[in-house]
C-alpha cells in the first residue's frame, strides 16, 4: 500500500512497518477484534500536526475496511426480534 507516501511492509518477524518517505514511523498490528491499530515509533517523538495525524487514520480506515465490511454484512444477517415493554418482566 502507497498512499500519501505511506508504505506499509510486512517484516520477517510477521510485525508491519509503517514507512512515511521510506523512514520507518512506526508499526500497525491487528488485535484480537479484528481491526489495526497503530503504534508510533518511540524514536519519532516530535510534534506531529493534525494533516500528519489525519493521514495516519485514513491509512488505518483503509486497512480495516475489508473487515469492517465484513463485520457490518454480518449483523446486518442477524434478525433481532422485537421485544415490547410487555415481554420484559423481572419476576
Amino acid at each position: 500500500m502507497d498512499k500519501y507516501g505511506f508504505q506499509v511492509i510486512k517484516h520477517e518477524d510477521n510485525t508491519e512497518g509503517v514507512y512515511y518517505n521510506n523512514k520507518l514511523i512506526g508499526q500497525v498490528m491487528r488485535f484480537e477484534d479484528g481491526y489495526y491499530s497503530f503504534d508510533l515509533n518511540r524514536e519519532n517523538n516530535g510534534w506531529w500536526s493534525s494533516y500528519d495525524l489525519k493521514l495516519i487514520a485514513k491509512l488505518l480506515d483503509d486497512l480495516n475496511e475489508p473487515w469492517d465490511t465484513e463485520v457490518k454484512a454480518y449483523f446486518d444477517s442477524i434478525e433481532v426480534e422485537d421485544a415490547s415493554d410487555d415481554d420484559i418482566s423481572p419476576f
